[in-house]
């Protein structure tokens, strides 16, 4: 598979700056762990978050399993808040879309 890339900035005479995909989707995956309620759905990492690239813009999709009687809403709400801050905050890039799949739930 080919590795997508977003550039930071226009080319200069020191040359271009890029982050690969698997920035965004470590990124991602930290931020599943910082939303109480919520868990990675596999324990392979690169099942859990696909991320796109197309034109410079980010799309990022999470598979997740929640905790078995929360809020499935608020709890997806949260969840895309915080990485879209986390994301925006690590690497000065706003996600175009974040897409909060729910594939299971767990009893604590």
């Amino acid at each position: 598979m080919a590795q997508e890339y977003i550039y930071l900035n226009e080319s200069n005479e020191s040359g271009k700056l890029a982050l690969n995909n698997d920035v965004f989707k470590e990124i991602t995956n930290i931020s599943i762990g910082h939303v109480e309620g919520c868990y990675c759905s596999s324990k392979k990492e690169k099942d859990n978050v696909q991320i796109k690239i197309n034109d410079d813009k980010l799309l990022v999709n999470v598979n997740v399993k929640l905790k078995h009687g929360i809020n499935i809403n608020q709890t997806c709400e949260k969840l895309q808040n915080k990485i879209f801050l986390n994301i925006f905050q690590t690497t000065d890039i706003k996600p175009e879309v974040i897409n909060i799949k729910v594939v299971g739930f767990v009893n604590e």
